[in-house]
């Protein structure tokens, strides 16, 4: 969480606010590298004891193979090693899952291990602000804990070394700030500005969601209109000339053009009377009297359509509601009955919002002119479309006036 507000605050508020999320490669890339390190949790050693297990040495936390980066006496017992160590402090307002913790419990010391996917950075500081600063957070949370805490290690799998992070005064400083802009932005109801033309954006999962150039272009141009009317002129738009070339940066520059992920999803459809859903893995299993009579991947899934007498699982329910994929009853003859989901949305902000639309009447007015517009002109297309295959033009046409005529009397909610 901190590292997400580091990186950037609309990302964060989208995230832990709004509870909006999605995968791309490099998520997905960042759980697969994690999950070895997630696999067991370890508890904090509290005793004098070295007897820690030693690491492999391909391990984050581990010296390169070219050589140690400090010598130790033989005497000297080793550093026991932790994975997955879960810590929290009410008075940092604080808490977190350490990926690995190198501690020596008799001298009083603890070197958190930090795991990226990426490769080194080609920076100075062969690092970036926002994982330094996730890096100083859980040497906070050590520190709170009673160990000794100078400096931590970033792990980067993509080049299999690791990147010393000393624990300084000015670090120290910025995370504490990080972390009091966090407390704030949890409680904000505004969500932050998109960065301005940021290469961040290019590998961001919510991309697709935050809209970063399309925001701020529309931004740009409402304060462009906004300036134009002060000084008489026409808006953008209204003359048939739009100011080419304007979008997310100001004038002059371009907004980058978005390609939306390709959905392959889709509906499954179970007919067979008596069958039962069960899921194996991340796959969905269609049965009926023990034999198995179809498969499919959740990833091929939008929704599931089940029609008659099929049976679901808890267990297979309960997966395809965590994937936010539905599940929709049907009677055999194609009645609808009802539909299974997930929480959905969790935004509360935006919950709240919609029943104040609802209890506003003329917000409801407005919604269900629209709706209604947009189902009369659709009809009043098809109608022209098939008249004129079929030769009544006449008639069509003059429905289609109707319609048109229609469309504009709306004064209350009894009328639409």
């Amino acid at each position: 969480m901190v590292a997400q507000h580091a990186y950037c605050p609309r990302r964060f508020h989208l995230m832990y606010v709004e509870g909006r999320w999605e995968e791309n490669i490099h998520t997905l890339e960042g759980k697969d590298v994690h999950r070895r390190v997630d696999r067991i949790e370890h508890l904090l050693p509290e005793t004098r004891s070295p007897g820690g297990e030693d690491a492999d040495p391909e391990e984050p936390g581990e010296p390169d193979k070219s050589g140690k980066e400090t010598e130790t006496d033989d005497a000297d017992p080793p550093p026991e090693i932790a994975r997955s160590v879960s810590l929290g402090c009410e008075e940092l307002g604080l808490m977190g899952k350490l990926d690995l913790v190198s501690a020596d419990p008799e001298g009083g010391e603890a070197v958190p291990v930090e795991t990226k996917k990426s490769r080194v950075p080609n920076t100075p500081e062969r690092s970036y602000p926002p994982e330094r600063v996730q890096l100083m957070a859980q040497g906070l949370l050590l520190r709170a804990h009673g160990y000794r805490s100078e400096h931590g290690y970033l792990y980067f799998a993509g080049s299999r070394s690791r990147v010393r992070v000393d624990f300084t005064h000015e670090l120290e400083s910025e995370t504490r700030g990080v972390l009091a802009a966090v407390r704030e932005a949890r409680r904000a109801t505004v969500m932050p500005p998109p960065l301005e033309d940021s290469p961040k954006c290019w590998g961001c999962s919510l991309c697709g969601i935050c809209l970063p150039d399309e925001t701020n272009a529309l931004r740009a141009a409402a304060v462009a209109d906004e300036v134009a009317a002060n000084r008489g002129e026409a808006p953008s738009g209204e003359d048939g000339e739009g100011r080419e070339g304007e979008g997310a940066g100001g004038a002059g520059s371009d907004v980058r053009r978005l390609y939306a992920a390709r959905d392959r999803a889709m509906p499954f459809y179970v007919q067979e009377q008596g069958a039962r859903v069960g899921k194996s893995g991340e796959r969905l299993t269609v049965t009926k009297s023990g034999e198995k009579i179809g498969n499919v991947r959740l990833i091929e899934i939008s929704q599931v359509i089940l029609m008659g007498n099929v049976q679901v699982s808890a267990q297979a329910l309960h997966l395809l509601m965590e994937k936010s994929i539905p599940v929709v009853h049907f009677s055999t003859g194609g009645w609808f009955h009802g539909m299974s989901h997930g929480v959905g949305i969790e935004n509360a902000y935006a919950r709240s919002a919609q029943y104040v639309a609802a209890a506003d009447m003329g917000m409801r007015i407005r919604f269900a002119e629209g709706l209604v517009r947009a189902k009369l002109a659709n009809q009043r297309a098809l109608l022209l479309r098939n008249g004129r295959e079929n030769g009544r033009d006449d008639a069509v046409a003059a429905l289609a006036k109707r319609l048109r005529h229609k469309e504009n009397r709306f004064g209350s909610l009894t009328e639409v």
